[in-house]
């Protein structure tokens, strides 16, 4: 990138701009005044009007100088941040945080957030390059910490504001999955951070949501995710392989060494097909077992269903019994006071039943 000469009434109006205001300006705020637009200290704009303020001894306020204002953590957002901090970076804690927002560095939101742990003792900050040197596996101890992993790797699968019971505890078999002695060296014994985080993500996607998984069925989960891994390292072997074959020149040498890397290329490309072989067989094998005993626990919960409807069937049929002979009770009843209607006819009419019925002989 050539180098911006700055003209004379360019650097008029810098120092004329500068002089004005009450505080250092931002290299932005002087490139708009000169050129109309704005340009960072990275543009050979922001650069030409660095080094001329240099010369003069005048300073311009950096990005990092700027106070975080006008913008204020909640309390639940602080109890949250204290929480994770320390298996979370500051640019983790703000996507989790504030999903909706793209953020960077220079966003308020990450500033706030990097403001505050500034405060936490050093030793309970998340620190990557110590976890990277240590080669120190953290699984997630809170919910907040399994939700953020839950989406991390499956695209926002879990909504924290909308949390019902079946979920939560998903979320915290997940946390026992994760914090398993055989998976934490398993994750431990990977070199690379992309291995990693590739076994994390197969291991998340395939157990999050299943919560009934025996010791064995997560042993093998993790030996599935693993195989993952392998796989993905065999193909990056076999593309290697593959292009010194192409690189490989043709005079005699070079033929024995394509004709070794030939046979490297077949072994590798048949270890590959047998990785995926086994994986289908043991992801198949898995969802079989899961599902023969998931149909069989539905079968069991409807016995039980049917055994409760069945009771209130019963219950149902006594009340309408008990209705009827209640019913029946006061037909009689009923029956009883309609006969009586005649003697209270002759009471209104001043003659008794028994004179009615006792008629007397004609003369």
């Amino acid at each position: 990138m050539d180098d911006l000469v700055l003209t004379m009434e360019q650097e008029l109006k810098i120092v004329e701009f500068w002089n004005s205001r009450k505080e250092p300006p931002e290299i932005k705020d002087i490139a708009k005044e000169i050129f109309g637009q704005e340009f960072d200290g990275r543009s050979k704009q922001g650069s030409a009007i660095r080094n001329f303020l240099a010369t003069k001894n005048m300073k311009v306020k950096n990005t990092g100088d700027y106070k975080v204002k006008d913008f204020k953590l909640t309390e639940d957002q602080i109890t949250y941040i204290t929480n994770n901090v320390g298996t979370m970076s500051v640019m983790e804690l703000a996507n989790s945080l504030f999903p909706d927002k793209k953020l960077s560095p220079l966003h308020i939101e990450v500033r706030s957030i990097s403001a505050l742990i500034k405060t936490f003792p050093s030793t309970t900050v998340y620190n990557a390059k110590d976890l990277e040197d240590d080669k120190e596996f953290k699984g997630p101890k809170t919910l907040d910490q399994a939700i953020y992993r839950v989406n991390k790797y499956i695209n926002n699968a879990i909504d924290p504001k909308k949390l019902n019971h079946k979920v939560k505890q998903d979320l915290l078999i997940l946390i026992n999955y994760l914090n398993s002695f055989r998976l934490k060296y398993v994750v431990d014994s990977f070199e690379e951070s992309s291995d990693k985080e590739l076994f994390e993500s197969s291991f998340i996607g395939y157990t999050w949501d299943k919560p009934d998984l025996t010791a064995e069925e997560v042993d093998s989960y993790i030996n599935l995710a693993l195989d993952i891994v392998n796989l993905a390292n065999t193909q990056r072997q076999i593309n290697k392989l593959t292009k010194m074959l192409n690189e490989t020149a043709d005079d005699s040498e070079g033929k024995k060494i394509s004709m070794s890397l030939a046979e490297t290329i077949h072994n590798a490309q048949t270890e590959y097909h047998q990785n995926k072989t086994r994986q289908q067989k043991l992801a198949e094998g898995l969802q079989g077992k899961r599902s023969e005993r998931v149909n069989a626990q539905i079968k069991s919960n409807a016995s039980i269903l049917n055994l409760v409807a069945l009771w209130k069937d019963e219950g149902e049929r006594k009340k309408l019994v008990k209705y009827a002979k209640f019913q029946e009770q006061k037909l009689v009843e009923e029956i009883d006071r309609l006969t009586s209607l005649d003697d209270l006819k002759c009471k209104i009419f001043g003659v008794s039943k028994e004179e009615i019925i006792t008629q007397p002989e004609d003369e």
